[in-house]
């Protein structure tokens, strides 16, 4: 995937992350149509399919809190055009993002792939990810332009997570502090290491956001 040079700047503060756009506006459109085809199954206010792949094989549908191994519903997932655009494109983004963050390569390497469509009005409060989550990317395959619509990252100002506390669950707005906010765009992009302190969340806006999000696991 050609990404803009900022790719591999990591930042520090308030943890390890980098902001990018990707330039293949092309494949982006790819995906966002194909995009559609999933989004007819949403109806409630938030929908996400997880894939989840090793390697190359696909393994497991996640939607709505259910695992589809052998169902028409994985069936229809692999069929999809863009299925084929994820495994040609984003094993060798989930590999490089990997070496990125750990300075080494993952022979092994298991990700999921998340296609998220939230509607006008959701909101998740701030939240590190999951303790077996490595590093987790975000990007932005919508037509809109809003700089207040991205992903907020976080301090926490009571520190909840010191000495070694790490609970993962989504706190309310209060006692975090928001140091940055990715640009909400098509291309637009954020990758970071998973910590006890990468608090991350999105605020209520009055908009749909559509984003295809890359979760690489330990």
């Amino acid at each position: 995937m050609e990404v803009s040079e900022s790719c591999d700047n990591i930042i520090e503060y308030p943890f390890k992350h980098t902001i990018y756009h990707f330039t293949d506006i092309k494949l982006l459109h790819e995906i966002a149509s194909n995009f559609n085809y999933i989004k007819k199954y949403n109806t409630e206010p938030s929908e996400n399919f997880r894939v989840s792949i090793e390697n190359r094989t696909i393994l497991a549908l996640y939607y709505r809190n259910n695992a589809y191994v052998n169902s028409p519903e994985l069936l229809f997932i692999k069929s999809l055009p863009c299925m084929e655009i994820v495994l040609d494109k984003y094993i060798q983004t989930a590999k490089n993002m990997y070496k990125k963050y750990n300075n080494r390569e993952h022979t092994n390497i298991k990700f999921q792939i998340m296609f998220v469509c939230d509607v006008k009005g959701y909101f998740i409060g701030p939240h590190t990810d999951t303790k077996d989550r490595n590093c987790t990317m975000v990007t932005y395959i919508t037509e809109d332009n809003n700089e207040n619509a991205g992903l907020g990252l976080y301090v926490d100002t009571i520190d909840r997570h010191k000495k070694g506390i790490w609970k993962v669950t989504h706190y309310p707005f209060d006692n975090f502090e928001q140091v940055k906010q990715v640009p909400y765009y098509l291309g637009s992009s954020c990758d970071f290491k998973v910590s006890s302190h990468s608090f991350h969340a999105v605020k209520q806006y009055n908009c749909n956001r559509s984003s295809i999000q890359l979760l690489v696991y330990n």
